[in-house]
């Protein structure tokens, strides 16, 4: 059977307002329960609780479960990203660094976030160079990117590198 993006998004319209009709948790419980596999409710929780974690600025809590989410099948894109910056905030640098990497090889994910991150992790360890590359494959995604811009050529002035700049 072949679906078009109309009926998807019928489709996915549908299951928003039925999710949103539930009215109690035992009917949030047994509708995905008939919907979804245990691993697969499972791993929403596990990503829904980390990134809420992340957003109450809790980055040595939401490391723990976005972590655990990473080593997972089907990751959500948005991890990587948050786990970088979880990384960076308890100023792990490297790892925050690893993670960026790991997210720009994946398939699915924000280039242009995940560079200009990584960038920003290269920049606080004084790593200019790479930080500069990383900024640059961030513009690769979008050359109008102006936090990118200015970040890079931050990096360049902090490379001696003023007429980049």
């Amino acid at each position: 059977m072949t679906t078009n993006i109309k009926d998807l998004e019928k489709r996915i319209d549908y299951l928003y307002e039925t999710i949103l009709k539930l009215k109690t948790k035992e009917d949030c419980k047994a509708f995905f329960a008939d919907l979804c596999t245990f691993k697969e409710i499972e791993q929403m929780a596990q990503r829904a609780y980390g990134a809420k974690l992340f957003l109450e600025n809790k980055p040595e809590q939401a490391i723990l479960l976005l972590e655990l989410e990473i080593s997972m099948e089907n990751v959500n894109p948005k991890v990587f990203n948050y786990l970088g910056l979880a990384y960076f905030q308890v100023g792990e640098f490297e790892k925050s660094i690893e993670v960026f990497s790991k997210g720009i090889s994946t398939s699915g994910t924000n280039k242009k976030l995940l560079s200009y991150n990584q960038g920003n992790s290269y920049f606080a360890l004084k790593d200019f160079e790479n930080a500069i590359k990383a900024y640059s494959l961030s513009l690769t995604a979008d050359p109008n990117y102006k936090e990118a811009l200015l970040n890079r050529a931050n990096a360049y002035t902090m490379n001696a590198n003023y007429d980049l700049a």
